[in-house]
């Protein structure tokens, strides 16, 4: 286990020393909630137009499906969850709520901030106590004014009650 553990620190350093160099940019939001859930959502921006999104949750309930976004503001001083504004859709995609239709093999109709639709599907939990719900996909997004960094990220139940949020920060 200790070498496992060096090993992965050591990764994870090379991948910071990498993106230092490269010119990645690693962002990150650290959720939690008083039931128990607690994760981080990774963004990696790897070029301008293209971020990829890792999610690593302990603590979902079994059979639970969560869907996530990226949210307007960020996450007022008090806690808030209900302060962080609306999915971040500077493009009006989701304007017509009727007819919006979100898939990870079409994104470009999508609200930037739909990360459950540019999944393709919701994270689905597990509920094995010390296991994590993870999953990965690329969205497109843009380092100048369309950028994640500054916003939150918010955390739904299947019953669409909004159950955790954290800002959106240099990891």
């Amino acid at each position: 286990m200790f070498f496992g553990r060096n090993l992965f620190t050591s990764a994870l350093l090379a991948l910071a020393a990498s993106a230092a160099v490269s010119g990645l940019e690693l962002l990150t939001a650290h959720l939690t909630c008083a039931s128990g859930i607690d994760g981080t959502v990774s963004f990696t921006v790897i070029a301008d137009y293209h971020t990829e999104v890792s999610l690593n949750f302990k603590g979902l309930h079994k059979g639970e499906k969560y869907n996530y976004f990226v949210n307007q503001y960020p996450v007022p001083a008090g806690g808030d969850c209900t302060k962080t504004g609306v999915m971040y859709d500077p493009f009006l995609a989701f304007m017509d709520k009727a007819n919006y239709k979100c898939k990870k093999n079409k994104p470009l109709p999508c609200a930037m901030g739909d990360l459950t639709g540019r999944a393709g599907k919701p994270l689905k939990g597990k509920g094995r106590e010390g296991v994590s719900d993870i999953d990965a996909f690329d969205v497109v997004s843009d380092q100048g004014k369309y950028q994640f960094k500054g916003r939150s990220v918010v955390l739904f139940d299947g019953q669409g009650q909004l159950v955790a949020c954290a800002n959106i920060v240099a990891a």
